[in-house]
């Protein structure tokens, strides 16, 4: 029976060795290229990341998560440790923000629409951008109202 099977796949081979061999080579040209691809990315791409790393001015590196104020400041501290390690001797400023979940609001003039925002706490905002009409908020009083700058468009 084993004879059987195995002569007749000598048969079917035999018959349709063109198309054997196009596998055959199919294969081999992947392979080659695939460990080529392999070679060059691990020869390269550890430069390109020494490069980016080697020279940070005018990098941005944005590292986000959900926590709360407690958990920003001190992962806020263990991250200036962390890049003062990673690039010693070099200057580097880092910016944080603190983001709400998006609030639904109703829309004025039309309660069936539902706008969403975000509030967010930008630490040095002020020295960024332009004010152009009113004050910064100041800090919130217990049990008052937060008090927030909003874009005039966001009002309307």
């Amino acid at each position: 029976m084993r004879g059987l099977g195995v002569s007749f796949l000598l048969r079917r081979a035999r018959v349709s060795w063109l198309l054997l061999a196009c596998v055959a080579v199919t294969v081999l040209l992947a392979t080659g290229l695939a460990a080529l691809l392999w070679t060059f990315a691990g020869a390269v791409v550890p430069f390109g990341a020494q490069g980016f790393l080697a020279d940070p001015q005018d990098r941005v590196l944005a590292i986000n998560g959900p926590v709360n104020a407690r958990e920003a400041a001190a992962d806020s501290q263990q991250i200036r440790a962390a890049l003062r390690q990673a690039w010693p001797g070099v200057g580097f400023q880092l910016e944080s923000a603190l983001w709400t979940e998006p609030l639904q609001i109703p829309s004025p003039g039309n309660p069936t629409a539902i706008r969403q925002i975000q509030v967010a706490s930008l630490a040095g905002i002020s020295a960024q951008v332009t004010l152009t009409a009113g004050t910064w908020p100041g800090p919130p009083h217990c049990g008052g109202p937060v008090p927030a700058a909003v874009p005039v468009a966001s009002t309307r």
